[in-house]
């Protein structure tokens, strides 16, 4: 059976203040790290879509657009967009998605089962396709663009490096089930003694 790694949450032993202040601090971090991943993601995509641009003015490349038509069509409409505004829908879709299912998988112990113990290949297949698709659909319902297929591709980009930061970033932040049980505990157990001191 696997132990419980942490009773006694950061946030459930400190005062109001410094909750406040590590919460900013760790919400901080987090937003820089999302920050940075979009800006390379973003930067990647406009070099792609230059050197998509490029391949297709050659010999090679017409032929290949004129052989896969759909496949050129699905490219030219992404590399159509204002990527900028595009990879914001993307990045919003997957964080969302990644942060409502750390919550749930935080508070009910599944992180730790399914998360935290398990290796890199079996999250893969456990957390980030799965994560991917639900991650499609909300994209999907933003911006309606593709078809389940092409944004599930889209967004396993933003899911598989966002993934492990987002799970970190609630760990730090959301306390667990076990946790709240111990803090109610230490609770009841300071009354008594008070009361027992009062006795």
């Amino acid at each position: 059976m696997i132990e419980h790694e942490i009773f006694h949450h950061k946030y459930l032993k400190k005062s109001l203040k410094k909750i406040f202040i590590e919460f900013i601090k760790d919400t901080s971090v987090f937003l820089f790290y999302i920050s940075i991943i979009y800006l390379i993601f973003t930067i990647l995509l406009y070099g792609l879509k230059f050197l998509w641009l490029s391949y297709t003015e050659t010999f090679v490349g017409k032929a290949i657009v004129n052989n896969y038509e759909d496949f050129a069509l699905v490219i030219e409409s992404i590399f159509s967009k204002n990527l900028w505004i595009h990879n914001i829908y993307l990045y919003l879709s997957s964080i969302i998605v990644l942060l409502a299912i750390a919550v749930i998988s935080k508070f009910i112990l599944l992180k730790n089962y399914l998360y935290d113990h398990i290796n890199k290949l079996a999250r893969f297949f456990i957390w980030i396709i799965p994560l991917s698709i639900l991650s499609a659909i909300l994209f999907n319902n933003l911006v309606d663009y593709y078809d389940i297929v092409i944004s599930s591709v889209l967004c396993f980009i933003p899911v598989l490096l966002l993934c492990d930061i987002s799970m970190k970033y609630i760990s730090d932040i959301i306390p667990d089930l076990v946790d709240i049980k111990y803090f109610f505990i230490n609770i009841i157990k300071a009354l008594k003694q008070n009361k027992d001191q009062i006795k």
